[in-house]
């Protein structure tokens, strides 16, 4: 079974399972760390709609599959709460891989919670005619 980038890259953050996608970056030689050194630097994950039209179980934020959008926030569940009532839990990590002369691989993988600022939301109410105060509707109750 071939795996196939959402962004592009040889190495997976993770192997697709059933309920999971991955993110492919690419490797960069050059980031090298000298002994007794720290290592600091910011990698933006930009996933492309046109890349991945096909891919199941991407979660994004507004029309899905029809412009280019944001990944989903991630779902936060209080503490004690049903999880199997939840729709669809969306989740992240980031795994990183470290090659260690002498020493072979490192590897870890870090849990992070992406979100995004809430949308504004613009209510038109349409002109009061004739004096009318504008209002809005009250909700309709069934039953």
């Amino acid at each position: 079974m071939g795996q196939k980038p959402l962004g592009g890259g040889s190495h997976p953050l993770r192997p697709p399972g059933p309920s999971q996608s991955f993110l492919l970056v690419s490797p960069c030689p050059s980031d090298q760390v000298s002994p007794s050194s720290t290592f600091c630097k910011v990698y933006t994950i930009t996933p492309l709609l046109s890349d991945n039209r096909e891919k199941r179980g991407l979660a994004l934020d507004g029309k899905l599959k029809h412009e280019d959008t944001n990944l989903a926030s991630s779902t936060i569940v209080k503490e004690g709460a049903n999880k199997e009532v939840l729709g669809i839990l969306v989740s992240y990590r980031v795994k990183v891989k470290l090659v260690v002369s002498r020493g072979g691989d490192v590897s870890v993988e870090l849990p992070f919670v992406l979100m995004h600022p809430k949308p504004q939301e613009h209510i038109t109410l349409p002109r009061p005619q004739s004096g009318e105060p504008a209002t809005r509707p009250s909700p309709q109750r069934a039953g």
